[in-house]
């Protein structure tokens, strides 16, 4: 085989080559690199996925803690009594100690009444009038709301009157509050994991 066999040789090798890398190879290379950056991209994603989960969790603190605090919360978040009366009794008297006596008259209370059950809890409601400006009945709401031991169900207000210009319109608010009581013992073999 001659010098120039030999060079013919090697240039066609060399074309072979180069002409699979162009029509084999080099897509496949090319695939290759496309689908490392989705890998890293995936990864990237599942990382920033795991520090979120990680800062969530620790805002959200221990559970034990957090348990811990709800079964100290719950003893006041109940009414006191095992009936809808001695419970709506503890309501009113939340109630008053919520509303205050500065701007606010309470006219009277409603008649109690049981509105709803979960296991060994009963829901009662009561209802109370008052007579105060706009922004007190506000105020007062928010701070009722805002108790662990009783919400407001309903709120119906009836503005009155008034043709006095340098006073605040009086109106009159009829709340209905509600607050959860503890039910007699015999109701709680019906739901035994509630214990007092």
């Amino acid at each position: 085989m001659g010098e120039r066999d030999r060079r013919a040789l090697m240039w066609g090798g060399t074309l072979i080559v180069i002409a699979w890398l162009a029509l084999r190879g080099g897509p496949q290379l090319f695939r290759g690199v496309a689908q490392m950056e989705e890998e890293v991209a995936q990864t990237g994603l599942y990382l920033s996925r795991v520090e979120d989960r990680l800062a969530r969790s620790s805002s959200l603190g221990d559970s034990i803690a957090v348990l811990e605090a709800s079964a100290e919360l719950l003893p006041t978040a109940l009414l006191a009594g095992e009936d809808a009366l001695t419970a709506a009794t503890d309501l009113m008297a939340r109630v008053r100690e919520r509303l205050g006596t500065e701007d606010v008259r309470i006219l009277d209370f409603g008649a109690p009444t049981t509105v709803g059950r979960s296991g060994a809890l009963a829901l009662v409601m009561l209802t109370v009038r008052v007579e105060t400006d706009f922004r007190t009945v506000i105020d007062r709401l928010r701070l009722i709301e805002t108790a662990t031991d009783m919400g407001v169900q309903a709120v119906h207000l009836v503005a009155s009157n008034s043709e006095e210009v340098d006073q605040p319109e009086r109106i009159e608010a009829t709340l209905e509050v509600v607050g959860w009581f503890r039910l007699p013992a015999v109701a709680d073999s019906a739901a035994p994991g509630i214990t007092s």
